[in-house]
């Protein structure tokens, strides 16, 4: 007898798929990192959404959803700069001798 996690990974594998009317994936533009906090940058300032999705060739929407999601970002590059600090404050204590 099959336990109830595993029926259900069964049938989930023998259901058949069920054909896109798409015949090609929905392609997406990687927007570079930097780009990202610039983008963030202006929208600080105060600069509508739209002039900034202008300006960086984007949908407003893209721009939005970076905006929603700007603390990810800033945690991300200050992580960074901490790594960078540790990795400078290692490789200074390395050349002296105790």
């Amino acid at each position: 007898m099959l336990h109830h996690s595993t029926l259900c990974l069964h049938n989930a594998s023998t259901i058949p798929c069920k054909a896109t009317s798409s015949p090609s994936p929905k392609q997406h533009n990687f927007l570079p990192f930097k780009d990202n906090l610039e983008l963030i940058r202006k929208c600080e300032a105060g600069i509508a959404h739209s002039i900034v999705a202008a300006q960086i060739s984007v949908p407003r929407s893209t721009v939005s959803t970076i905006w929603k999601n700007k603390d990810k970002y800033c945690e991300t590059i200050a992580n960074y700069c901490l790594r960078m600090a540790v990795k400078k404050a290692t490789a200074a204590g390395e050349g002296s001798i105790a």
